[in-house]
């Protein structure tokens, strides 16, 4: 307790006052302190209610920061895992780098020797085509040969049929004679035809023989072909002219 100190009273009423005002300000003291104590009451309580909130709130942001805490834990067990891998993904990219390098070095040295075979294909080609010219070349001129060799085979084929109608005339000639044999056996004159008929013949055989030899088998198409002489052909329309008359004539008789 507050202790006061009394003084010396000059009579009763002064201290009766006295006691009065004291027992006044004790009064207007509590309830000051009364008032005093409500408003400190009611700070305290909203202060408490203001502390419980914010108790509240760090609470929940404590629990919040304990799941993102949480969160962020996995995240870096998950980052270091994925470090770990990128790790070793790192390690199998540069061996791979170092087998592109490998390869490109090769495929460099590989595309060298490709343009160098390229080089040489086209200098072969070059050659191939002085070549191919040189042999269209030699095609053109055995064309020629050909086309002389076609034209001189085209005249042997001609001599062959001239050859083929005098047998066939000749053999027309030996029948003629039979038949002028047995017509003419007892007469000198038809003698002497039949004579002249055999010459004739002979003639024609010789000429026969001489065709043949002109065109036998093997000569080479690259042969001259030669001509019969003029005599040759002399003789063969005078055995002909020789033939035909006596063939007329022995129609007549």
């Amino acid at each position: 307790m507050m202790e006061v100190d009394v003084p010396d009273f000059a009579s009763k009423d002064d201290e009766i006052q006295y006691w009065m005002e004291l027992a006044q300000q004790m009064y207007q003291r509590k309830e000051d302190v009364e008032r005093e104590l409500e408003e400190f009451q009611e700070s305290s309580q909203m202060l408490e209610k203001e502390l419980e909130t914010s108790l509240e709130q760090a609470e929940k942001k404590n629990r919040e920061l304990r799941q993102r805490n949480s969160r962020l834990a996995t995240e870096v067990e998950q980052l270091r895992s994925r470090l770990d891998q990128q790790t070793a993904d790192c390690s199998v990219f540069q061996t791979r780098a170092s087998e592109l390098e490998s390869q490109h070095d090769q495929l460099i040295k590989y595309i060298r020797e490709l343009e160098q075979k390229n080089d040489d294909l086209e200098r072969a080609h070059r050659i191939n085509l002085a070549t191919e010219e040189e042999i269209e070349a030699k095609f053109n001129s055995a064309i020629e040969k050909n086309a002389l060799l076609e034209s001189e085979l085209d005249e042997k084929e001609s001599l062959k049929v001239l050859a083929q109608r005098l047998m066939d005339e000749t053999r027309d000639l030996k029948q003629e004679i039979k038949h002028l044999k047995r017509h003419f056996t007892d007469n000198d004159k038809s003698a002497d035809k039949v004579r002249a008929l055999m010459d004739s013949n002979k003639l024609q055989v010789e000429l026969e023989t001489n065709t043949q030899s002109v065109i036998t088998p093997s000569q080479t198409i690259s042969s001259t072909v030669h001509p019969p002489q003029p005599t040759l052909k002399r003789k063969m329309h005078k055995a002909l002219r020789k033939t035909k008359n006596l063939f007329l004539f022995s129609k007549k008789k």
